[in-house]
């Protein structure tokens, strides 16, 4: 009985490293993928790299994208790919309401394949978590084709009560979703980074990027699909932990 038990220990202990080595071996595929297609495009798989700086107490360093973050902690976003992409980042709030955080004044950037990107590129601006905990999603888009621009909606014409300023004692200020500051405070996400589009946009992107399966390793996080995938705008969904 007891040469049966120990037998049996020994084939889970097997099974488990065979599992575990399995998963490592997927994990180191798909950067090996990745910097295959860099180095060359027939072979390989297009897709992306991305990566944390963080900055704490005076110390700089890239860490996790499950890493605990908390009030004053600062980052930022460094990304990669292995071919010329069309890129651009959202805020996904409480709420619902999306914000686009990259880049601050075109509908999208076109990346090099092969380069280092940074956002915020200012070397003395980061983004910094403030008081508010809870679930920061970044949604990271990216395509081989440059998306359609929407043809562009008539504006809105304003009411008679919100052109009529208000007065009273009702001096709330208004809350919002975004709690990733800059420094000096000014909020991410606001009227000058919205589009009209932009929850529907980033909506479809996370659709079309669902089949794709992101991986994080010690040094990144790699995604990468096909050719046939990356002609639409997919979406990759970050969830950065706010304690």
């Amino acid at each position: 009985m007891k040469h049966h038990i120990i037998k049996t220990l020994l084939l889970a202990l097997a099974a488990a490293f065979s599992v575990g080595q399995t998963a490592y071996a997927q994990e180191e595929q798909a950067r090996d993928l990745f910097i295959s297609h860099a180095a060359n495009p027939g072979k390989g798989q297009p897709g992306a790299k991305i990566r944390l700086e963080l900055l704490r107490e005076s110390r700089r360093s890239f860490v996790p994208l499950d890493t605990r973050f908390h009030a004053g902690d600062r980052v930022k976003l460094h990304f990669e790919v292995n071919f010329t992409a069309y890129v651009t980042i959202y805020n996904l709030g409480t709420s619902g309401r999306v914000a686009k955080l990259y880049p601050a004044r075109s509908g999208y950037a076109v990346a090099a394949a092969s380069t280092n990107y940074v956002v915020p590129a200012s070397a003395n601006e980061w983004f910094e978590f403030d008081n508010t905990p809870g679930a920061e999603k970044l949604n990271f888009t990216f395509s081989s084709v440059a998306p359609v621009k929407r043809p562009a909606k008539p504006a809105a014409k304003p009411s008679p009560k919100s052109a009529t300023p208000t007065t009273g004692g009702n001096n709330k200020k208004q809350e919002t979703d975004v709690v990733i500051v800059e420094p000096g405070g000014r909020t991410l996400g606001g009227e000058e980074a919205a589009e009209e589009d932009s929850n529907a946009e980033s909506d479809q992107a996370l659709t079309n990027g669902r089949d794709l399966r992101p991986v994080q390793l010690k040094d990144a996080y790699y995604v990468v699909g096909n050719a046939q995938q990356l002609r639409q705008r997919v979406g990759i969904l970050i969830v950065l932990d706010h304690r």
